[in-house]
C-alpha cells in the first residue's frame, strides 16, 4: 500500500512555496484588520523579501521535482 505521508509533505512544500512566492513578490497582499498588522507585514517583506524570493523558488522547484519524481532512482 502506498504511503501518503511523503506525498503530503511534498505537496506542503509546493503550496508553501507558492504562497511565499506570492507574498514576497507582492502579487498577493493579505487583508489586514488594523494598521499595525499592515506595518508589520511591510517590515517583514522589506527585511526578508529577497531571502523569501529565493526560498520560495527553491521550495517550488523541490516540490515539483519530488512530486513528479524527476531525479528518483526507483
Amino acid at each position: 500500500m502506498m504511503s501518503y505521508l511523503p506525498f503530503a509533505l511534498e505537496m506542503l512544500a509546493f503550496v508553501a512555496g507558492i504562497y511565499l512566492f506570492l507574498i514576497s513578490f507582492r502579487i498577493y497582499r493579505p487583508v489586514f484588520r488594523n494598521e499595525p498588522a499592515e506595518e508589520k507585514f511591510d517590515n517583514f517583506v522589506g527585511t526578508f523579501g529577497n531571502t523569501a524570493k529565493i526560498v520560495s523558488l527553491i521550495l517550488i522547484a523541490n516540490g515539483v521535482i519530488e512530486i513528479y519524481g524527476l531525479f528518483s532512482t526507483k
